[in-house]
This record gives structure tokens, C-alpha cells and sequence, in this order.
């Protein structure tokens, strides 16, 4: 989401468009590090394979961080879009139709093992108490990003509950 915003700012005919609006956080955002990272990974490498996983990623992320200081030190570094991820969703110019009346949903799981509810908890708090309109919907028993398929009914009926809240006012504007 953060590299597309990147990526449409960059463009110079891209105009701001004020229309109806909802921003879907589904299982999302995370805290890239270490630790994180290898939540992930234990999905994929079960066993012993886990253990030499977890020192390749451990060696791979610190050499991330420390690769990252040193081009800070140099002056040669650029923008990490992974460390300013979290605030960079905060943005009303994340992307083009964003607004102050944009509506955002987050969805996520206390059972998730690789986005953790109280990282999900504490990204929507902000955001509140930067003024955005949030809705949450907390699922107690479904994986990284599995809410829909587990619980269809509930997932897309908060979908559809926020997008009916989002569009009502702008119908009154006509």
C-alpha cells in the first residue's frame, strides 16, 4: 500500500479527487522486524528448518539495520519505506482520494501470529486520535488474513456497513 502511494505521488497528473471513500486494513500493519519476520517465516519452515531459518533471518535483518545506518552516516540513504510505513498510512495524501471524511476499517484477529492484535490495537488508536472515522471488527479465531474466508458473513458485511456510511453523506451533496 505504501510503495503504491509512493509510486502514484510521484506522478504529476495525478489529481486529488474528492468522491466517497474507505480504506480496508485487513490484518495489517505490522512492525517490520526480527521478530516479526520470523512469526512469518514459521508459517513456512516447520521444524528443524525453523531453527536455521531463524539465524538467516536474524542475520538478514540486522544487516538490513545495519546497512541502513551506515548509508544515514554516509548521507547516502533514501527514504526506508518499511521504517516509514506507519506513519505513512496516517497520510491524507496517501493516496489521491483520500480525504478527511475517508472511512477506514481495520480487521484483524487476536489469534494472528504474524500481525499481532495489540500492533493492529495500537495503529487504529492513532488514528483516531488523529481524527479518522475508524471502524474494527476483532475476530477471535482466524490466521493472517484468512477473516474472510472463515468468517464471510461478518467480514464482508463490516465491509459493506463502512462503504453504506462512507457513500451516505455524499448522496445528500448531489
Amino acid at each position: 500500500m505504501v510503495l503504491l502511494s509512493v509510486i502514484l505521488q510521484t506522478r504529476a497528473a495525478c489529481p486529488r479527487v474528492i468522491t466517497p471513500s474507505v480504506v480496508i486494513f485487513d490484518s495489517c500493519p505490522v512492525r517490520y522486524d526480527a521478530d516479526m519476520m520470523l512469526r512469518s517465516m514459521s508459517v513456512l519452515l516447520p521444524g528443524p528448518q525453523y531453527a536455521l531459518g531463524r539465524i538467516a533471518v536474524r542475520s538478514w535483518y540486522w544487516s538490513g539495520v545495519a546497512w541502513g545506518r551506515l548509508n544515514a552516516l554516509l548521507g547516502t540513504a533514501e527514504e526506508d519505506l518499511l521504517a516509514t510505513q506507519w506513519d505513512r498510512l496516517h497520510r491524507l495524501d496517501l493516496f489521491p482520494w483520500i480525504n478527511e471524511n475517508t472511512k477506514r476499517v481495520y480487521l484483524y484477529s487476536k489469534a494472528d501470529t504474524i500481525t499481532l492484535a495489540s500492533v493492529v490495537e495500537e495503529h487504529l488508536a492513532e488514528a483516531r486520535q488523529r481524527g479518522f472515522d475508524v471502524y474494527e471488527v476483532v475476530f477471535d479465531n482466524s490466521s493472517h488474513v484468512s477473516h474472510a474466508k472463515d468468517f464471510p458473513d461478518q467480514y464482508w458485511s463490516a465491509v459493506l456497513r463502512v462503504w453504506n456510511n462512507a457513500y451516505a453523506p455524499a448522496q445528500h451533496k448531489l
